[in-house]
């Protein structure tokens, strides 16, 4: 028992199955898709995305025709791969490339999104070219599944208080009283936001991964964001330890997941864009937790 609540052991990796996230696997084509338009991820993690580029890009998804086999798990040394790493088949790289010559694009960015058997691609289309005109002649091309503006996200702030005025509202709904009977317990919750901090004393002891899809670079140990590490100790802050918050569920696992990045060092805010959270929304599918949380 720790802070008052029976502990129970960090969860396995799991493999697909029946369970909540089932909502989330049938919304994916809307999901995904409607979170496939974006802006390169920048190159150092608090910087601005450039404005010029965003509006000069779109993102095009192509079918894996012929997706490349995935190894079974004990098969070799390299079985137990990370899911979102799967590669892309060659043939769908080709025609990705050949989109990009036909019509005088450039190509910056690739990601398998493996649960749909789609493939999304970032073009930058020349300052010449109007882009919806673009964006047109590829929605008729056979090769395509679907081509869309680049979009970008705000993080929602609807409070910067880090003790969230006292948590009145956890009073109010009588949180506190759930707690006698369940508090998250076995329960695993993808936070789907900026940068989570791994050694925040509230919320490192139920952070069971941490992962950056602004990067794709290993999260490095003590770097957080305000937005993320917020709203993760909204869900899950540990009960009873005497520091900051309780979480409405303090007993639940956190999957830290970055796919928005402060703009600003000096506020509470927070950009995504649909290419990151395509991403991260495709690891939450394979991963399969019970609960996803997407605050913008």
């Amino acid at each position: 028992m720790r802070d008052g609540f029976a502990s129970s052991p960090r969860p396995a990796a799991r493999r697909p199955g029946v369970n909540g996230l089932q909502v989330v696997a049938r919304m994916a084509p809307l999901v995904l898709l409607a979170a496939c338009a974006t802006v390169s991820p920048p190159a150092r993690p608090n910087a601005a995305a450039d404005s010029g580029a965003v509006g000069r890009q779109i993102l095009v998804t192509l079918e894996e025709i012929e997706p490349p086999p995935l190894r079974r798990p004990g098969s070799s040394s390299g079985g137990y791969v990370d899911p979102s790493g799967y590669s892309v088949s060659p043939r769908t790289r080709r025609t990705a490339t050949r989109l990009a010559r036909d019509y005088d694009l450039a190509e910056r960015q690739g990601w398998p999104i493996r649960p749909l058997d789609l493939y999304c691609v970032v073009y930058e289309v020349p300052a010449e070219m109007p882009i919806e005109d673009v964006i047109a002649r590829l929605s008729n091309d056979a090769r395509v599944e679907s081509v869309q503006p680049m979009q970008t996200f705000e993080v929602e702030s609807s409070y910067d208080d880090p003790y969230v005025a006292m948590q009145h509202g956890m009073e109010a709904t009588r949180v506190w009283e759930t707690h006698a009977w369940v508090a998250g317990r076995g329960i695993t919750v993808a936070v789907v936001d900026t940068a989570v901090d791994p050694e925040h004393p509230d919320l490192a002891p139920n952070i069971v991964l941490s992962k950056d899809f602004v990067t794709e670079k290993a999260p490095h140990d003590g770097f957080g964001e305000l937005h993320g590490t917020a709203v993760a100790g909204v869900i899950a802050s540990a009960a009873n330890n005497g520091i900051g918050t309780v979480g409405v569920a303090p007993r639940a696992w956190i999957l830290a997941l970055r796919a928005c990045w402060e703009p600003r060092a000096d506020g509470f805010s927070g950009t995504c864009n649909t290419f990151t959270l395509a991403k991260a929304l495709a690891f939450v599918v394979e991963r399969r937790p019970e609960v996803l949380n997407l605050s913008v």
